[in-house]
């Protein structure tokens, strides 16, 4: 899952869910017997960590910034808000 730049998603809704669906690239990844968290950054440049299931891969053909099918965002939550 490292240095897999910008072909992953945000896929969690409980955290960021104004961010669900977006592409972000994971910096860091734990590994051991530890928690196995990541550090992800987001194109605006945000950072959070995060467990290492709160990303997904996405689909080879997924436009930036566009939800992956049979995804919808949250009511009320823009996909891409503005800055």
């Amino acid at each position: 899952m490292h240095n897999e730049k910008g072909k992953m998603t945000w896929h969690l809704r409980r955290w960021l869910p104004e961010r669900f669906g977006q592409r972000c690239e994971v910096l860091v990844a734990g590994r051991g017997p530890g928690p196995r968290n990541i550090l992800v950054r987001f194109p605006d440049g945000h950072l959070t960590i995060a467990g290492r299931w709160s990303v997904r891969r996405a689909p080879p053909d997924a436009i930036p910034g566009e939800v992956p099918p049979g995804l919808e965002p949250l009511p009320g939550f823009p996909l891409n808000p503005e800055p």
